[in-house]
């Protein structure tokens, strides 16, 4: 009985913390064939970081699986450079105060100037090539308890469906710009996707609990 009892507790524990992934996306020049992210992880090696796929309208998007468990240090490359991105004179010229003061920059102004994600942030991550501007849509509520949203991709529309009264969805594509808002009521919606253009997008659910936030593929 005793095994048996260990044995359930285990199950509910693992269960309830299940490993998620971090989703992060990043805006990068016009004509950017490639890019990837390498940093304190993988011994500042810029060649030796994840490979982000291109979705084909100049963002790249990287998954972690599962999303790391300390606090991850980074810098960008593109085109197979291996150089990294150079964020010091965007920290000289007082660009970056804001991720300083909330610890996703850490500098010495002088020599170098790298990024942050903490692992108290969002899981859903967009960046800005060569800029400090602030990363979009850092939400990680949790308090929506259960919803759906399909097809996902879609060519027209998705259907979302919950199990609380819904207030509103905001969708965002992945410079952070809003594209839709649409007040709701009741626990159905449709969110039209036929005049998006394809590519990533996401949507901010909220209801009265609270908000979370959904990564969405239009093609």
């Amino acid at each position: 009985m005793k095994n048996i009892t260990f044995f359930l507790i285990l199950l509910i524990t693992t269960t309830g913390t299940l490993a998620q992934d971090l989703v992060m996306t990043v805006s990068v020049p016009p004509g950017t064939t490639s890019c990837r992210f390498s940093g304190a992880f993988w011994g500042w090696d810029p060649n030796g970081g994840p490979v982000g796929t291109d979705n084909g309208n100049d963002t790249f998007t990287f998954t972690l699986s599962p999303a790391p468990g300390a606090d991850m240090e980074y810098l960008f490359t593109i085109n197979g450079s291996g150089v990294y991105e150079n964020l010091i004179d965007n920290a000289q010229n007082a660009e970056c105060t804001d991720r300083v003061n909330s610890g996703n920059l850490n500098t010495d102004y002088s020599s170098y100037a790298n990024r942050i994600w903490k692992t108290t942030d969002a899981l859903i991550w967009n960046e800005v090539y060569d800029s400090c501007q602030p990363a979009t849509l850092s939400i990680n509520d949790k308090n929506l308890i259960d919803f759906s949203l399909y097809p996902n991709p879609t060519q027209s529309q998705w259907v979302l469906k919950a199990n609380q009264n819904l207030t509103e969805v905001q969708l965002f594509d992945v410079t952070g710009k809003s594209v839709l808002s649409q007040k709701l009521s009741g626990q159905d919606a449709i969110i039209e996707a036929t005049e998006l253009r394809t590519g990533i997008y996401f949507a901010k659910i909220k209801s009265s609990l609270g908000s979370t936030t959904y990564r969405l593929i239009k093609n």
